[in-house]
């Protein structure tokens, strides 16, 4: 009887290739971690903007309100001016072009407003109840505008430094890097 005894002195040899699925199970671990992180920032994100859309709504609605408003009373002024000869029959036709085109800006107004009203009520899952979908929302605070002085390189660092999904697809690039190394491996001789 004889035995042969065969170890490979290059071929899948060294402690990179052996411990690869480790570190590539602990790398998609942290992957995951990242992922579900860019999903809560995502929701987030996607709910404050609902917010300030529905608040710029709200305002934007206001504005054409108003606006309708003091055309209709430039429209009740016209005709007794337009009597007395002090404006022309062409500003009356005027004020009454004015007048349907602050009508169509209120309609679309409404439209916007019941539109970022439905978006922010998806947005916060009041879907499956009819009483909640139907009440009106109400904004308990107005989003207040401040001016920031940001320093570019300071914000691009802290953007690669913190942004889940840059650091997840670093950690998909070094996988990549150890599975070339694996493969690379497998072509030496044994």
């Amino acid at each position: 009887p004889s035995v042969t005894l065969i170890q490979p002195l290059l071929k899948n040899a060294g402690r990179t290739v052996n411990e690869a699925p480790i570190v590539i199970a602990r790398n998609t671990k942290k992957q995951s971690d990242f992922d579900f992180e860019d999903t809560v920032m995502d929701i987030i994100s996607a709910a404050k903007k609902a917010y300030y859309q529905f608040a710029y709504a709200l305002d934007f609605y206001e504005t054409a309100r108003s606006n309708l408003e003091r055309a209709n009373e430039l429209r009740e002024l016209t005709p007794a001016q337009c009597d007395k000869g002090i404006v022309s029959n062409v500003a009356l036709l005027e004020v009454e072009t004015t007048v349907a085109g602050r009508e169509k800006l209120l309609i679309t107004a409404e439209s916007f407003l019941k539109n970022s009203e439905d978006q922010l009520k998806m947005i916060t899952n009041l879907v499956d109840d009819p009483q909640a979908w139907n009440a009106p929302v109400e904004l308990i605070d107005k989003p207040a505008y401040t001016e920031k002085n940001v320093d570019l390189r300071t914000a691009l660092e802290n953007a690669f430094r913190f942004r889940p999904d840059y650091q997840g697809a670093l950690l998909s690039a070094q996988n990549a890097d150890v599975q070339l190394k694996v493969l690379k491996h497998g072509t030496l001789p044994e």
